[in-house]
């Protein structure tokens, strides 16, 4: 047996630590094979090759039919990294019976989903197969979160996590602050009663077992110091019925509640999860999810006043390009705040993922980073992006043991560190 193997045989056995999914606690499974083929990374790839948006999204098709449909185009995947998550997952999870899934066989695809799904303590299997001890979920500010703390682990703690996801109200606009509003039972008409209705929800959040805040920004992303009385201006005219802010104007007012939202992460001592590089809404006609797309010669130095200013604030960072990746490892390097968090979206393979933690430990040290998160919408797609990454991770760790840089026994406790015990750490679990 190879040292790669033997390493991945050991941190096989390690729990998963999830610190970013979007899963749905209420929904936490697929209760159809069209829950699983959905997915954004298979149906835009569908869509490119010919699926119509159409038969993705309408409920004028059944699932079978959408299902029927998609697997047309599932000979074309067969290279690409989310057809191997798509095999590891219907043979582990749902017994399929064949190598490949397509148009002769996907009625029993259909039939091994329904019938896992009718499993009495469905949830509990999935974790218990997949080794699964925490679920982080992805939650809008005025979002009900009323019974997620009933799921419990093996360990009898609370299985799904909620993070405060705060994209939307870095522009503050009207349907935000109605939205918010209605959370709170608050009428918000000036920049105060915002970031009171904010705190309310925080609240709201961390009473039940919040542990993070999150936000996605786009490429070259800004921070800076506004004046209130600026932010205040803004503030008021995006309140305005169809009035739009300008760009500059934009700017100020998300990099002033970004500033806010950090500074609520300091009172509380929360981490703030920043996943940076996604151009959103480039190809609006394309399927839900795949609309988006990165810029490769983006750079976190927008980042630095946020960074600078929030000295005890733990940002966990993930990226989506290569060269960035690189600036990330150098950053955790450097800021005592920063941890390269995650292979992110795009830079979700094996490959990537192999080459990005050969530039993480090379420039920083592993106590400096994160292992990698599933960004999964339901909980079976989360065992198979993990076990992706152990085996990139046991491939490099393998190569490290071969070089007679490190020996087993570290090779292990960096492993270790990764998955487990700094996601414990850092959010607190």
């Amino acid at each position: 047996m190879s040292i790669a193997k033997e390493i991945y045989k050991e941190i096989s056995k390690v729990p998963t630590v999830d610190i970013h999914t979007h899963v749905d606690f209420r929904n936490p499974f697929a209760k159809n094979a069209w829950q699983i083929l959905s997915y954004h990374y298979f149906t835009e790839m569908a869509h490119s090759q010919g699926m119509t948006s159409e038969i993705v999204a309408s409920s004028r098709y059944t699932a079978q039919q959408k299902i029927q449909e998609l697997c047309k185009y599932l000979p074309a995947m067969k290279t690409a990294e989310p057809y191997g998550w798509l095999m590891y997952l219907s043979k582990k999870l749902f017994n399929f019976p064949y190598s490949e899934l397509g148009q002769d066989n996907y009625k029993s695809f259909m039939k091994c989903v329904k019938k896992k799904a009718d499993t009495i303590n469905r949830l509990q299997e999935l974790c218990r197969i997949s080794n699964i001890e925490i679920i982080s979920t992805t939650n809008l500010p005025w979002e009900n979160l009323d019974g997620i703390e009933k799921y419990k682990n093996s360990k009898g703690k609370q299985l799904f996590i909620p993070t405060f996801r705060i994209d939307l109200l870095l522009q503050a606009g009207e349907i935000t602050v109605k939205n918010l509003g209605k959370s709170t039972g608050r009428n918000i008409s000036t920049l105060k009663d915002y970031e009171n209705a904010i705190v309310k929800r925080v609240d709201y959040f961390i009473g039940k077992g919040a542990k993070s805040f999150a936000v996605s920004l786009k490429t070259n992303p800004l921070t800076m110091h506004v004046d209130k009385k600026d932010a205040e201006k803004i503030f008021l005219a995006s309140l305005k019925k169809g009035r739009l802010i300008n760009g500059q104007d934009s700017l100020k007012l998300s990099a002033y509640v970004l500033d806010f939202l950090a500074s609520l992460c300091k009172e509380y001592k929360l981490p703030f999860q920043l996943m940076v590089g996604a151009e959103k809404m480039v190809y609006p006609k394309g399927v839900p999810g795949g609309e988006d797309v990165f810029q490769p010669n983006g750079s976190l130095l927008g980042l630095v006043y946020i960074l600078r200013k929030y000295p005890n604030v733990k940002f966990p960072i993930s990226v989506l390009s290569a060269t960035e990746d690189k600036e990330l490892a150098v950053y955790a390097r450097i800021f005592s705040n920063v941890y390269a968090s995650g292979h992110w979206w795009f830079e979700n393979t094996y490959e990537s993922i192999k080459t990005n933690l050969k530039n993480r430990l090379k420039l920083s040290p592993h106590k400096k980073m994160l292992g990698q998160y599933s960004d999964a919408y339901t909980s079976e797609l989360i065992g198979a992006k993990i076990d992706m990454y152990k085996r990139a991770l046991s491939k490099v760790l393998g190569e490290y043991i071969e070089s007679k840089i490190i020996n087993k026994q570290t090779a292990l406790g960096i492993a270790k560190h990764l998955l487990y015990n700094g996601p414990k750490e850092i959010f607190r679990l």
